[in-house]
């Protein structure tokens, strides 16, 4: 697994904790020093950036690997951001009055939370893989489009330039005696195949790389049947 991370998250990333670091600390330091010696102050702080670090991870993961077609950050991290970013604006206003098991056993209770549903997000990849070995194979140009759909629906990640391809590949029919277009054929099915390993995979590049070919392939076979039409259209 490839870790990419785009370069204008890493800022937006750094300043976000910058500003909440600045923030926080001036107040803290304007307001109420004595926080700064209360266990509570360091255990809200401490799960705040625990949830910043969580989001840079989860981004990370996001770019490299697609959890069954669900966004891990969308879903899931900036639902559990914002609930701790709540949870620990409200309790810093009770730091004198509380205890720390009250402060620590939420945020173990939330976070487990976002465990278990990232968990779930795991296995529903796993299935979706499963899955999509499972796709019926062809050998019959003319069940290429339905091919591409059943693909699409297995791989959400990649629907809308397979269902585009599904479309590409609407009315093809055999044509009988040709060895040529046979041979045509033959290899874009080869290339059917190649962008199902592709999409479990998750090879974004090939699978645009092997679409590509599809499409060329499939206007040289258009090529080649427009005369053979012209000719029976003479007859």
């Amino acid at each position: 697994m490839k870790i990419k991370v785009n370069k204008y998250f890493i800022a937006i990333w750094f300043i976000v904790v910058t500003v909440y670091n600045v923030a926080l600390f001036l107040l803290v330091n304007q307001f109420a020093t004595e926080f700064f010696n209360k266990a509570n102050f360091w255990i809200l702080y401490g799960s705040m950036m625990f949830a910043l670090i969580l989001w840079l991870v989860f981004v990370m993961i996001d770019n490299s690997t697609k959890f069954g077609g669900l966004s891990l950050v969308s879903t899931f991290v900036f639902s559990y951001m914002l609930l701790v970013f709540i949870m620990t604006s409200i309790m810093f206003f009770f730091t004198n009055k509380i205890m720390p098991i009250a402060v620590i056993l939420p945020m173990i209770l939330i976070t487990g939370i976002l465990a278990i549903f990232v968990v779930f997000s795991i296995k529903n990849k796993n299935q979706i893989e499963d899955n999509s070995h499972h796709l019926f194979e062809i050998n019959n140009i003319e069940l290429l489009e339905d091919y591409f759909k059943n693909l699409a629906e297995s791989n959400k990640n990649f629907e809308n330039i397979l269902l585009d391809l599904a479309n590409e590949c609407e009315g093809l029919t055999n044509i009988l005696n040709n060895r040529d277009i046979e041979k045509l054929d033959k290899r874009i099915i080869e290339y059917a195949s190649f962008i199902k390993k592709n999409t479990l995979n998750d090879e974004e590049a090939n699978i645009q790389n092997n679409i590509n070919k599809i499409k060329d392939l499939l206007q040289e076979r258009s090529a080649l049947i427009a005369p053979t039409k012209n000719n029976d259209n003479n007859n």
